[in-house]
């Protein structure tokens, strides 16, 4: 028995030992690495490529990262070595770089295989490089970020995690600036960190990951696939769409699951720490239609359904009750396009509209200044009519004799009350012929009218299998 425990202690001695030893191994390659890149990094910028080229394979010898690889090919570029340079970059390449990186080494590789054919046809040497070289952006040496986990396999985040993964761990490529890095594992505590990547140093990071024992797991699928689930309180709003899996916090949690135009299935369910509890939501209703209005330069388009804005912008894709609908599409400054849609069960309108802009008011504007001006020339003709119909009475009223007929107050002349009197009535005439023709202008129906076009295409239900799901989901027919 003795004997027995003491073989059981030496085994796990000798385990602890040989991890101990080779996690030591680790730190020391990744100490060589460290200081190869430094030192290639410090000859590089002293214009010494070919010692920072030997510098940064040592440094690749130390620990295989694809950058080191770039790095080399940098060196004999700057050197005129063009065919290594050639050759690194290539290895670079099968390395697997990343997307926007790899375009620019390819137009490093074609240019230096240009520059070699034309040394080998000229029998030159690169002194005189290529029209293809002088176009290629001055190559640089970055720094390098190295990202591993324990365990590896872990996703990694850039600043948020709104969008995809960066890559998993372990992961190495350069960044500039500060960025807030975030590892997630399946079953493991996420952890964050904010780097400051250094252009001319190796930024090394390994993240262990504690598990997270004491959380549980929620599935949730319904028979309606993209229903919208509730977990605790509705009022907080969608936590996703069936199917869907997460972690969750041990206890009583309460989920709703429904869809628009279905009922609501709700119910209680007890999570316990590392097991997942399974929800399969049956919901009915009926079938509703979806209306899509969509298009290019949409975005300050407004649809209106009914009455009732539907959407502030477009493109819009919405539900709708089953049954006639009044659609209206507007934008500020167009021409509204009005029309009467059909939406039946599981059947999805796509609108297309191209809104023409609101003609021009500027002739009915015009008319209503003419209109005013010819009524204010009215008044004051008549008003001038007025006054020397008011003389010539005061001078009969004083007891002076009647005037003489050549008086050129009566008569047809430039101051008599009749010229005066007849040219207002021509003026307000004028006037309220112009008034007319402006209002005539302001409301009538001119320029190309918006113009628009649907089709309908049928929502069918089809059974989907896939690794995580199996049910029922949509698909369309035209």
């Amino acid at each position: 028995m003795k004997t027995r425990i003491l073989l059981t202690i030496f085994v796990a001695c000798l385990a602890l030992w040989s991890t101990g030893k080779a996690a030591h191994a680790q730190d020391e390659s990744l100490n060589r690495a460290r200081d190869a890149f430094d030192q290639g990094q410090s000859f590089f910028q002293a214009g010494k490529f070919d010692e920072a080229a030997l510098q940064f394979k040592n440094a690749y010898d130390a620990r295989p990262y694809a950058q080191f690889l770039f790095n080399i090919g940098a060196c004999y570029e700057k050197s005129d070595n063009y065919p290594s340079a050639l050759a690194y970059y290539e290895k670079y390449l099968a390395a697997g770089p990343e997307q926007d990186d790899a375009k620019k080494t390819k137009l490093r590789i074609e240019a230096l295989k240009e520059a070699i054919d034309e040394m080998k046809a000229a029998g030159t040497d690169p002194s005189t490089p290529s029209e293809a070289m002088k176009n290629l952006e001055n190559v640089e040496i970055p720094g390098l970020v190295v990202i591993e986990s324990d365990p590896q396999g872990a996703d990694i985040y850039i600043d948020s995690r709104d969008s995809k993964p960066l890559s998993k761990t372990p992961w190495n490529g350069s960044l500039t600036g500060e960025h807030l890095i975030i590892i997630e594992r399946k079953g493991y505590k996420p952890v964050e960190k904010t780097i400051r990547a250094d252009p001319n140093r190796l930024f090394y990071w390994v993240s262990s990951l504690a598990e997270e024992d004491y959380l549980g797991y929620l599935d949730v699928t319904s028979n309606i696939p993209g229903a919208d689930i509730y977990i605790d309180d509705r009022s907080v709003g969608v936590q996703g769409k069936t199917p869907w899996r997460d972690e969750i916090k041990p206890g009583k949690h309460k989920v709703w699951v429904t869809r628009e135009g279905y009922d609501v299935f709700e119910t209680e369910v007890e999570v316990i720490a590392g097991e997942t509890h399974k929800i399969s939501a049956n919901i009915v209703g009926d079938e509703v239609g979806y209306l899509n209005v969509r298009g290019t330069g949409m975005d300050k388009y407004k649809i209106v359904v009914d009455g009732k804005v539907l959407c502030k912008r477009a493109p819009c894709l919405k539900p709708l009750s089953p049954g006639k609908h009044r659609l209206s599409i507007r934008r500020p400054g167009y021409r509204s396009y009005n029309t009467k849609i059909d939406v039946q069960s599981k059947t999805e309108i796509t609108v297309r509209t191209k809104l023409a802009p609101e003609p021009s008011r500027a002739d009915a504007y015009v008319s209503f200044l003419f209109a005013a001006a010819f009524a204010g020339g009215g008044y004051y003709l008549g008003t001038k009519s007025q006054d020397v119909e008011d003389e010539l009475a005061a001078e009969i009223e004083a007891g002076n004799p009647p005037p003489d007929s050549n008086d050129p107050r009566l008569g047809w002349g430039l101051e008599s009350g009749k010229t005066y009197s007849t040219a207002a009535s021509v003026s307000y005439g004028l006037g309220g012929a112009s008034f007319v023709l402006a209002v005539y202008y302001l409301f009538r129906d001119k320029g190309k009218p918006s113009t628009g076009s649907s089709d309908h295409r049928a929502i069918s239900l089809k059974t989907q299998v896939t690794p995580s799901y199996s049910g029922i989901g949509i698909a369309g027919s035209f």
